[in-house]
């Protein structure tokens, strides 16, 4: 994998994928996600670049390498060092996780890997318990199995705060990702081809996961 820096300097240092004896030596790039601010403004996160760089390389696979939180200065963002006893900033930080992996499957990439990888299946060895990033990952590694692939539904409106992304996974099944990151409630509906429609109402600061059997013709309304 070439870059393994941040995303924002993909297109930066595409050269090695232009020179074919370079290219030999590479499967893909990988990138981080810092430089976003924390998600402190709407367009941070340099998904379009993802998506040029698909564009341009498409048999190259995109990896996000490294994500972690509590790397901003205290007086911004989800702020500095742990969060432990101020849970509307460690539910803030999920929500950052949530939208970037999110974000990033929709503009192409393969994968999101957590800074700290090497855990056993209870989240530890640990000694503050799991913080709320540690479910929202759950709601993708969980539901998501290798070998499942992103598919494109549409949308009838869009919403600042609300994200989502669908997969198929490898028994065929449907499962849909929504993050609401707003401070109202988000109503949605989700129709396929029969004539059922599923309603759900997001409550504010929240994710959910709903999971179809596969078909054709999923919208979101």
């Amino acid at each position: 994998m070439a870059n393994d820096d941040q995303k924002s300097r993909i297109l930066d240092r595409s050269a090695p994928f232009d020179d074919p004896e370079s290219k030999k030596y590479l499967s893909g790039v990988a990138f981080h996600w810092y430089q976003n601010l924390d998600f402190i403004l709407p367009f941070v996160g340099s998904y379009k670049k993802l998506k040029k760089f698909y564009k341009a390389y498409p048999d190259m696979f995109m990896l996000g390498t490294e994500a972690c939180e509590g790397y901003m200065p205290g007086f911004t963002g989800t702020g500095k060092g742990p969060a432990l006893h101020n849970l509307e900033k460690a539910w803030k930080r999920a929500e950052n996780y949530a939208r970037d992996i999110i974000e990033n499957s929709n503009s192409m990439a393969g994968g999101w890997v957590d800074w700290n990888l090497f855990l056993n299946t209870n989240g530890g060895p640990n000694w503050a318990n799991n913080m709320p990033m540690y479910y929202i990952m759950g709601h993708f590694s969980k539901f998501v199995p290798p070998g499942s692939k992103r598919i494109k539904f549409s949308k009838t409106r869009t919403l600042h705060n609300f994200h989502h992304c669908a997969f198929v996974t490898p028994n065929n099944q449907i499962v849909m990702q929504f993050l609401n990151r707003g401070s109202s409630k988000v109503t949605i509906s989700v129709k396929q081809t029969d004539p059922n429609t599923i309603t759900l109402t997001l409550s504010p600061h929240s994710i959910h996961t709903l999971i179809l059997p596969a078909s054709e013709d999923t919208k979101i309304l």
